[in-house]
């Protein structure tokens, strides 16, 4: 698949120590990571006999929620900046910070041929919508509007662009052909229940 963006660095820091964890506890998770945190709380709760509640979104919406008072015992961002950002600001226990995984953003369609010709897709604009997550709040959006400004593609798409409140909410413009394009995460894609395997045959997207 044709490279056409960075890796995000997804981080995450606790509130909480391992050694007095509650039975029960809440956790902010960015929402490309939705898949994979369930089956491994599932895990984790199988082997430790405690309870996990998952609180998805936006990683910026999930620090902001944080910031004002949000009882969430440990954050799972799709960034290092907010999580970083929560510790230095005296909410988080700072040697528990680590980075656990490496995002992927692609650009998907299921009708325009963006894993051939990624950019000239882009640069012909032939589609009314070209749907992102809000660049405001969540990593992946952010990383989406640099790309495109570093192409200067930005200023010949800006009015097509549709927020979704977060990646999650940008692939499911694409899913249901709301938006003909869009940037989304690589885990959304190679998700086995996402919908779009029931469009294999005319899947397209250019990955990093």
């Amino acid at each position: 698949m044709k490279k056409i963006l960075r890796t995000l660095t997804l981080a995450t820091w606790f509130l909480f120590s391992p050694l007095v964890f509650s039975q029960t506890a809440t956790i902010a998770v960015a929402s490309n990571f939705t898949k994979t945190i369930e089956v491994v709380g599932k895990a984790y709760e199988a082997e430790s006999g405690h309870h996990i509640k998952f609180s998805f979104g936006p990683t910026g919406k999930l620090y902001a929620q944080i910031k004002n008072g949000a009882p969430f015992d440990a954050y799972f961002g799709a960034d290092e900046k907010r999580p970083l950002k929560t510790i230095e600001d005296g909410m988080g226990i700072a040697d528990s910070y680590f980075v656990y995984a490496q995002g992927q953003i692609v650009l998907y369609s299921s009708t325009l041929p963006v894993k051939a010709n990624a950019l000239e897709v882009l640069k012909d604009v032939k589609f009314k919508h070209l749907a992102i997550a809000n660049p405001k709040t969540a990593p992946y959006g952010e990383r989406a509007v640099a790309f495109l400004k570093a192409k200067g593609l930005y200023d010949g798409v800006a009015s097509k662009l549709v927020n979704g409140d977060g990646i999650a909410h940008a692939f499911q413009y694409v899913a249901t052909k709301n938006a003909e394009i869009g940037f989304i995460a690589l885990s959304q894609v190679v998700d086995p229940q996402s919908p779009r395997l029931s469009k294999r045959s005319v899947l397209d997207c250019a990955a990093t």
